[in-house]
This record gives structure tokens, C-alpha cells and sequence, in this order.
């Protein structure tokens, strides 16, 4: 599945980054009940953590897994300084931020298994879309909620032949906003993205599938190539703020990231998003790789310029696998 969108900027979509209480949990979940793949780990202290807006006292482990879909990552998180926080208690997908994701799995009753083996439960029973199974969770590490799909023709988004794959293909993510017009502004007039009509991913009938049976929303979509990224504001439960004191590295899903191999058009795009007053992090910038992360409120993306040389250094690809037994 190819993830690519042909915008100005020559964007994709290439990564989910999750705050996880618990590394090794969150990588044995996805392993067992996705069939994701380690990408690789490392840990992260001085100046590479500026990027995420922190000072240099600042450290943590990453680790990063993939799937079928090229260029494309779950970037897996545990700061240690400053401490990770959890999520507030009791948090909602109509929560503001990036609270829900959506993958798509072969094997969608060893999925159910595992879950059960991980003794996590889901939220409703699974239902038959398009002749296709469905069901969602609570992450019980990163504490956000997560959409699987049986895989299949029918999977929104498919724009070739599907072809059966064990590995995962993400779906979407889903990000939830106060200011819907604003979100169009960012996503449609600044970054040059094509808005879409949420109906081709998600009705008001989906959203008991994450636990809000009566919830009233509107929203919009983009798409790049077989990816959504799914924008909606809540009437409905009401959408709860962030807390004042919200860092980047407390619990659950801290951003997504666009990307390219054309590292000057994303530098080019960062210079047009911060010429409209939009605040950027210090970038990391080498030859081979550019990344700075958009850090206002409810337009938490990471922009990833990288050059093919540099994706195992950066987990785009599978690496080593985890001890296990």
C-alpha cells in the first residue's frame, strides 16, 4: 500500500508517534496482535531532542515498528526526563488532540485472540461493514483508541487490487479539534492538501465503535494516497482541552508526521507555515534528513524531509527482531 499523496509538497503520510507507558508492552501488543515488525530502537538525550521543543537535559527511548506500507512507521516513545505523565482519567476520542487510529490486519481473529491473551477488552463486539469485520480498543499503554479493520477490498481508501498481506496497513488517524474552520485553513490552505467528505471513512453510525453511541460531530477528511487523516469537532460529548500544563511527551498519541524524499520542499514548507505565525520547532537537519515538529495546539505534526539512505537509521524498514519466547 502505497501512502502517497502528489500535493504541492510531494507529502505523505509516514508516522503515527505514540507516548507509551510501557515500551515493551506496547511493542509486544502491535507485534502479536497487528504483525508489526521492529524497525529498530535507540535512545535520545541533548541536542536531538530539541526538535520536540525540550531542553537538552531532556532523555527517553524510542523504538519504532512498520508494516507493509513503505515509508511509513509507528515511532514508539518513553520519556524518562521530563517524567511522562498519564493521560487524565477517564479521557474520550472527543478528547482535543489525536486521540484515535485506525490499521487494517489479515488475520483479524488472531487480532481478537491476542487481545484477549494481553487481556485487553474491546469496546463493543466486532460489526460486519461492507462485508468486513471491525472492532476498537483502549490502548492499555498509550491510552488512546484504536480502530482494526479486517483487511480486505472493501477497506476505505483502496485504490488497487487488494492483495492479501500478514503485515498491517494503518488506515487512518483521527484528530479532534475546537475550531473545524481553522483545522481547513491549516490543512487545505497552508499545507495544500485536498479536503474530503468524512463519509468515505467514518457516519454518525462508526462512533459507538470507540464508545460514543450518541455522539453529534461534524468533520472532514484528507487523503494521501491509501491513508486518511480524519478531522472532526465534537457538539457531542462536549470536547475536552488539553490541561494547561500538557508537555509533549505525557501519555498517548503526541502527533503524526507528513513526509517526503524531497528534502527542500519540506524545508520550503516549513518556512510557509512559519511565515503564517504558526510556531515550529529547532529542526534537526543533516544531509540526508530534515524534521521539525508544528507545535501550536491541535496542529500537532511532525514535517520529515528523508532520503531512502536514511530510512534504517531511522526504523522505516525491518530491522533486528525482538527477543521473545
Amino acid at each position: 500500500m502505497e501512502s502517497e499523496q502528489m500535493t504541492e509538497h510531494g507529502l505523505r503520510f509516514v508516522q503515527i508517534a505514540l507516548n507509551t507507558s510501557d515500551p515493551a508492552g506496547t511493542l509486544r501488543l502491535y507485534c502479536e496482535a497487528f504483525g508489526s515488525v521492529a524497525g529498530g530502537g535507540n535512545a535520545f538525550w541533548g541536542d536531538a531532542v530539541r526538535t520536540q521543543g525540550l531542553g537538552r537535559e531532556a532523555r527517553g527511548t524510542v523504538w519504532w515498528l512498520v508494516g507493509r506500507q513503505p515509508f511509513l512507521q509507528f515511532e514508539i516513545f518513553n520519556h524518562t526526563v521530563p517524567p511522562q505523565r498519564p493521560l487524565p482519567r477517564g479521557n474520550l476520542p472527543s478528547d482535543i488532540g489525536w486521540t484515535r487510529f485506525g490499521i487494517a490486519v489479515t488475520d483479524f481473529d488472531q487480532a481478537l485472540r491476542a487481545l484477549v491473551d494481553h487481556g485487553v477488552k474491546t469496546i463493543t463486539e466486532p460489526v460486519l461493514i461492507n462485508g468486513l469485520r471491525r472492532v476498537s480498543f483502549r490502548d492499555p499503554f498509550v491510552g488512546c483508541f484504536v480502530e482494526v479493520f479486517e483487511d480486505g477490498r472493501a477497506v476505505p481508501g483502496r485504490s488497487a487490487p487488494y492483495v492479501p498481506d500478514p503485515s498491517p496497513a494503518i488506515v487512518y488517524a483521527a484528530c479532534s479539534v475546537s475550531n473545524l474552520d481553522a483545522a481547513r485553513n491549516f490543512y487545505g490552505n497552508i499545507l495544500g492538501l485536498e479536503i474530503l467528505a468524512r463519509d468515505m471513512l467514518h457516519g454518525p453510525e462508526h462512533e459507538a465503535l470507540w464508545g460514543l453511541n450518541d455522539a453529534i460531530c461534524d468533520g472532514f477528511l484528507l487523503r494521501l494516497g491509501e491513508v486518511f487523516v480524519e478531522v472532526v469537532q465534537y457538539q457531542t460529548p462536549k470536547a475536552r482541552a488539553k490541561a494547561p500544563d500538557h508537555r509533549i511527551t505525557d501519555q498517548g498519541i503526541m502527533n503524526i508526521a507528513f513526509g517526503s524524499r524531497n528534502i527542500p520542499s519540506i524545508q520550503k514548507l516549513a518556512a510557509k507555515i512559519e511565515g503564517q505565525g504558526i510556531g515550529c520547532s529547532e529542526p534537526t537537519s543533516i544531509d540526508i534528513a530534515f524534521a521539525t515538529y508544528v507545535m501550536d495546539s491541535e496542529r500537532e505534526v511532525e514535517l520529515i524531509g528523508l532520503d531512502e539512505a536514511a530510512d534504517e537509521v531511522f526504523g522505516f524498514v525491518p530491522g533486528k527482531p525482538f527477543f521473545a519466547g
